[in-house]
Protein backbone atom coordinates (compact mmCIF):
# COMPACT_ATOMS: atom_id res chain seq x y z
CA UNK A 1 0.00 0.00 0.00
CA UNK A 2 1.33 3.29 -0.98
CA UNK A 3 1.13 6.49 1.34
CA UNK A 4 0.12 9.34 0.38
CA UNK A 5 3.79 11.13 0.44
CA UNK A 6 4.57 8.49 -1.94
CA UNK A 7 2.45 10.32 -4.33
CA UNK A 8 4.10 13.23 -4.47
CA UNK A 9 6.56 13.79 -7.44
CA UNK A 10 9.64 14.68 -6.14
CA UNK A 11 11.57 17.83 -7.62
CA UNK A 12 15.17 19.44 -7.34
CA UNK A 13 16.32 23.16 -7.83
CA UNK A 14 18.78 23.29 -10.41
CA UNK A 15 21.59 24.97 -9.80
CA UNK A 16 20.67 27.47 -12.98
CA UNK A 17 17.63 27.91 -11.01
CA UNK A 18 19.33 28.90 -8.04
CA UNK A 19 21.05 31.37 -9.55
CA UNK A 20 17.75 33.15 -10.46
CA UNK A 21 16.28 32.68 -7.39
CA UNK A 22 19.11 33.91 -5.27
CA UNK A 23 19.26 37.71 -6.26
CA UNK A 24 15.15 37.91 -5.14
CA UNK A 25 16.26 36.01 -1.88
CA UNK A 26 18.78 38.43 -0.90
CA UNK A 27 15.91 41.69 -2.11
CA UNK A 28 13.04 39.60 -0.12
CA UNK A 29 15.78 39.45 2.87
CA UNK A 30 16.37 43.12 3.07
CA UNK A 31 13.16 44.00 2.32
CA UNK A 32 12.18 41.97 5.48
CA UNK A 33 14.62 43.86 7.38
CA UNK A 34 13.58 47.14 6.63
CA UNK A 35 10.13 46.32 7.17
CA UNK A 36 11.10 45.15 11.34
CA UNK A 37 13.13 48.28 11.65
CA UNK A 38 10.16 49.89 10.23
CA UNK A 39 8.01 48.23 12.63
CA UNK A 40 10.34 48.19 15.99
CA UNK A 41 10.28 52.66 16.13
CA UNK A 42 7.96 54.02 17.56
CA UNK A 43 5.38 56.65 16.46
CA UNK A 44 7.37 59.62 16.85
CA UNK A 45 9.98 58.66 15.03
CA UNK A 46 8.09 57.58 12.18
CA UNK A 47 9.41 60.55 9.44
CA UNK A 48 12.89 58.70 9.81
CA UNK A 49 11.05 54.97 9.36
CA UNK A 50 9.76 56.04 6.33
CA UNK A 51 13.15 57.19 5.24
CA UNK A 52 14.92 54.66 6.50
CA UNK A 53 12.57 52.23 5.17
CA UNK A 54 12.71 53.82 1.67
CA UNK A 55 16.41 53.42 1.71
CA UNK A 56 16.55 50.16 2.44
CA UNK A 57 14.30 48.88 0.09
CA UNK A 58 16.42 50.88 -2.71
CA UNK A 59 19.43 49.51 -1.76
CA UNK A 60 17.51 45.73 -1.44
CA UNK A 61 16.62 46.04 -4.99
CA UNK A 62 20.37 47.76 -5.86
CA UNK A 63 21.77 44.69 -4.17
CA UNK A 64 19.55 42.24 -6.13
CA UNK A 65 20.60 44.00 -9.44
CA UNK A 66 24.04 43.54 -8.91
CA UNK A 67 23.99 40.13 -7.75
CA UNK A 68 21.65 38.93 -10.34
CA UNK A 69 24.27 40.67 -13.36
CA UNK A 70 27.05 39.10 -11.36
CA UNK A 71 25.76 35.80 -11.84
CA UNK A 72 25.24 36.28 -15.46
CA UNK A 73 28.90 37.00 -15.87
CA UNK A 74 29.54 34.09 -14.15
CA UNK A 75 27.74 32.15 -16.52
CA UNK A 76 29.13 33.72 -19.62
CA UNK A 77 32.62 33.36 -18.12
CA UNK A 78 32.02 29.25 -17.84
CA UNK A 79 30.36 29.42 -21.40
CA UNK A 80 33.56 31.10 -22.75
CA UNK A 81 35.75 28.47 -21.20
CA UNK A 82 33.89 25.77 -22.18
CA UNK A 83 33.94 26.74 -25.75
CA UNK A 84 37.46 27.31 -25.26
CA UNK A 85 38.65 24.30 -23.75
CA UNK A 86 36.88 22.74 -27.39
CA UNK A 87 38.68 24.96 -29.16
CA UNK A 88 42.12 24.14 -28.13
CA UNK A 89 41.35 20.50 -28.30
CA UNK A 90 40.37 21.00 -32.32
CA UNK A 91 43.54 23.09 -32.24
CA UNK A 92 45.69 20.24 -31.04
CA UNK A 93 44.41 17.79 -33.50
CA UNK A 94 45.28 19.45 -36.28
CA UNK A 95 48.31 20.60 -34.73
CA UNK A 96 48.99 17.06 -34.18
CA UNK A 97 47.61 16.20 -38.02
CA UNK A 98 49.90 18.55 -39.63
CA UNK A 99 52.59 17.32 -38.21
CA UNK A 100 52.68 14.26 -40.04
CA UNK A 101 51.70 15.80 -43.25
CA UNK A 102 53.09 18.11 -45.78
CA UNK A 103 51.11 20.83 -46.14
CA UNK A 104 51.86 21.25 -49.87
CA UNK A 105 50.99 17.63 -51.24
CA UNK A 106 48.85 16.08 -48.43
CA UNK A 107 51.10 13.29 -48.43
CA UNK A 108 52.97 12.07 -45.14
CA UNK A 109 55.71 14.05 -44.65
CA UNK A 110 59.44 12.97 -44.14
CA UNK A 111 59.10 12.79 -40.11
CA UNK A 112 56.93 10.41 -40.27
CA UNK A 113 58.75 8.06 -42.75
CA UNK A 114 61.81 7.99 -40.74
CA UNK A 115 59.79 6.84 -37.55
CA UNK A 116 57.67 4.45 -39.46
CA UNK A 117 60.32 2.31 -41.47
CA UNK A 118 62.20 1.83 -38.12
CA UNK A 119 59.01 0.05 -37.32
CA UNK A 120 58.24 -1.81 -40.55
CA UNK A 121 61.97 -2.75 -40.34
CA UNK A 122 61.43 -4.80 -37.06
CA UNK A 123 58.27 -5.71 -37.92
CA UNK A 124 59.98 -7.52 -41.25
CA UNK A 125 62.38 -9.68 -38.99
CA UNK A 126 59.45 -10.43 -36.59
CA UNK A 127 57.09 -11.43 -39.17
CA UNK A 128 59.79 -13.23 -41.84
CA UNK A 129 58.71 -10.66 -44.63
CA UNK A 130 60.53 -8.58 -47.21
CA UNK A 131 60.51 -4.70 -47.27
CA UNK A 132 60.36 -2.86 -50.24
CA UNK A 133 61.37 1.32 -50.37
CA UNK A 134 61.46 3.44 -53.36
CA UNK A 135 63.03 6.63 -53.97
CA UNK A 136 61.48 8.85 -56.73
CA UNK A 137 63.32 11.78 -58.19
CA UNK A 138 61.19 14.06 -60.87
CA UNK A 139 64.17 14.55 -63.44
CA UNK A 140 65.98 17.82 -64.50
CA UNK A 141 63.35 19.57 -61.20
CA UNK A 142 65.64 22.58 -61.06
CA UNK A 143 65.50 22.92 -64.57
CA UNK A 144 61.89 23.00 -64.76
CA UNK A 145 61.79 25.53 -61.63
CA UNK A 146 64.25 27.94 -63.60
CA UNK A 147 62.49 27.90 -66.52
CA UNK A 148 58.51 27.67 -65.03
CA UNK A 149 58.72 29.12 -62.02
CA UNK A 150 58.68 28.25 -58.64
CA UNK A 151 54.82 27.97 -58.35
CA UNK A 152 54.79 26.00 -61.59
CA UNK A 153 57.47 23.81 -59.68
CA UNK A 154 55.39 23.40 -56.64
CA UNK A 155 52.26 22.45 -59.04
CA UNK A 156 54.02 19.58 -60.91
CA UNK A 157 55.27 18.50 -57.61
CA UNK A 158 51.72 18.21 -56.30
CA UNK A 159 50.05 16.62 -59.99
CA UNK A 160 53.23 14.21 -59.49
CA UNK A 161 52.41 13.36 -55.77
CA UNK A 162 48.74 12.37 -56.49
CA UNK A 163 50.15 10.59 -59.51
CA UNK A 164 52.13 8.41 -57.31
CA UNK A 165 49.73 8.05 -54.43
CA UNK A 166 47.00 6.97 -57.01
CA UNK A 167 48.86 3.60 -58.26
CA UNK A 168 49.60 2.33 -54.46
CA UNK A 169 46.49 0.63 -53.46
CA UNK A 170 47.17 -1.51 -50.87
CA UNK A 171 46.18 -0.38 -46.66
CA UNK A 172 49.80 -1.12 -45.35
CA UNK A 173 51.41 1.46 -47.92
CA UNK A 174 53.19 4.07 -47.56
CA UNK A 175 53.65 7.33 -49.78
CA UNK A 176 55.60 10.46 -48.52
CA UNK A 177 57.29 13.85 -49.27
CA UNK A 178 60.94 12.95 -49.07
CA UNK A 179 62.07 16.16 -49.16
CA UNK A 180 61.89 19.21 -51.35
CA UNK A 181 62.72 17.09 -54.52
CA UNK A 182 62.13 13.56 -53.36
CA UNK A 183 58.87 11.04 -53.05
CA UNK A 184 59.32 7.83 -51.37
CA UNK A 185 57.49 4.52 -50.69
CA UNK A 186 57.12 2.07 -48.20
CA UNK A 187 56.03 -1.12 -49.04
CA UNK A 188 55.92 -3.91 -46.91
CA UNK A 189 55.62 -7.97 -47.86
CA UNK A 190 56.72 -7.64 -51.80
CA UNK A 191 59.00 -9.75 -53.74
CA UNK A 192 60.45 -9.40 -57.05
CA UNK A 193 57.93 -7.98 -58.56
CA UNK A 194 57.54 -5.02 -57.16
CA UNK A 195 58.95 -3.28 -59.73
CA UNK A 196 56.24 -3.37 -62.51
CA UNK A 197 55.07 -0.84 -59.54
CA UNK A 198 58.27 1.11 -60.44
CA UNK A 199 57.96 0.67 -64.06
CA UNK A 200 53.94 1.69 -63.84
CA UNK A 201 54.78 5.24 -61.95
CA UNK A 202 57.04 5.75 -64.90
CA UNK A 203 54.82 5.79 -67.52
CA UNK A 204 51.82 7.43 -65.38
CA UNK A 205 53.87 10.24 -64.73
CA UNK A 206 54.71 10.49 -68.43
CA UNK A 207 51.33 10.65 -69.33
CA UNK A 208 50.72 13.87 -67.44
CA UNK A 209 52.12 15.42 -70.28
CA UNK A 210 53.45 18.53 -67.79
CA UNK A 211 55.76 20.38 -70.85
CA UNK A 212 59.34 20.22 -69.57
CA UNK A 213 61.70 21.58 -73.11
CA UNK A 214 64.66 21.80 -69.99
CA UNK A 215 64.98 18.49 -69.88
CA UNK A 216 67.79 16.83 -71.93
CA UNK A 217 65.43 13.05 -71.19
CA UNK A 218 61.45 14.09 -72.83
CA UNK A 219 60.06 17.68 -73.69
CA UNK A 220 57.02 16.21 -71.18
CA UNK A 221 58.14 15.45 -66.95
CA UNK A 222 59.78 12.30 -65.95
CA UNK A 223 60.99 10.72 -63.06
CA UNK A 224 63.72 8.42 -61.91
CA UNK A 225 63.01 5.69 -59.12
CA UNK A 226 65.90 3.52 -57.12
CA UNK A 227 64.14 0.32 -55.70
CA UNK A 228 65.34 -1.44 -52.82
CA UNK A 229 63.75 -5.20 -51.84
CA UNK A 230 65.28 -6.41 -48.61
CA UNK A 231 64.78 -10.29 -47.32
CA UNK A 232 63.65 -10.43 -43.28
CA UNK A 233 67.51 -11.16 -41.54
CA UNK A 234 69.79 -9.37 -39.15
CA UNK A 235 71.00 -7.65 -42.49
CA UNK A 236 68.40 -5.63 -42.85
CA UNK A 237 68.27 -2.52 -41.06
CA UNK A 238 67.11 1.18 -41.40
CA UNK A 239 70.85 2.30 -42.64
CA UNK A 240 71.02 -0.33 -44.97
CA UNK A 241 67.71 -0.30 -46.71
CA UNK A 242 68.05 3.83 -47.25
CA UNK A 243 71.71 3.54 -48.65
CA UNK A 244 70.79 0.80 -51.26
CA UNK A 245 67.82 2.50 -52.56
CA UNK A 246 69.24 5.89 -52.86
CA UNK A 247 72.18 4.22 -54.36
CA UNK A 248 69.78 2.66 -57.05
CA UNK A 249 68.08 6.18 -57.54
CA UNK A 250 71.53 7.64 -58.39
CA UNK A 251 72.39 5.17 -60.80
CA UNK A 252 68.83 5.29 -62.52
CA UNK A 253 69.90 9.09 -62.94
CA UNK A 254 73.35 8.70 -63.76
CA UNK A 255 71.75 6.63 -66.82
CA UNK A 256 69.65 9.34 -67.92
CA UNK A 257 66.39 9.47 -66.05
CA UNK A 258 63.06 8.54 -66.85
CA UNK A 259 63.88 4.65 -65.54
CA UNK A 260 63.78 2.97 -62.65
CA UNK A 261 67.00 0.81 -61.16
CA UNK A 262 66.38 -2.11 -58.33
CA UNK A 263 68.35 -4.14 -55.97
CA UNK A 264 65.70 -6.82 -55.11
CA UNK A 265 67.02 -9.51 -52.73
CA UNK A 266 65.70 -12.79 -54.23
CA UNK A 267 64.47 -15.97 -51.70
CA UNK A 268 61.56 -17.74 -53.26
CA UNK A 269 60.76 -19.33 -49.75
CA UNK A 270 59.51 -16.13 -48.67
CA UNK A 271 55.83 -15.70 -49.24
CA UNK A 272 54.98 -12.46 -50.25
CA UNK A 273 52.22 -10.12 -51.75
CA UNK A 274 52.58 -9.15 -55.52
CA UNK A 275 52.28 -6.01 -57.86
CA UNK A 276 51.00 -6.31 -61.26
CA UNK A 277 50.24 -4.12 -63.99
Amino acid sequence: MKHADDQTPHTETTPHQQSKLTPWLVVAASALFSLLVFASLSASDMLLASVLLGVGLLLSAGLGLYIKLLLQRMAELQTQAQQSSVQMVSLAEQAESRSVIDHSTGLFNRNYFDELVDNECRRAVREFSPLTMMLISVDYLKNFQESYGDEAAEQCLQRVAQTLKANVSRPGDLVARYDSELFAFLLPSTNEQVVQLAERCCIAVRELAVEHNASPVDDTLTVSIGVATMQPSRLLTVERLTDTCTQALYQARKAGGDKYVATVEGNADIPSATYSL
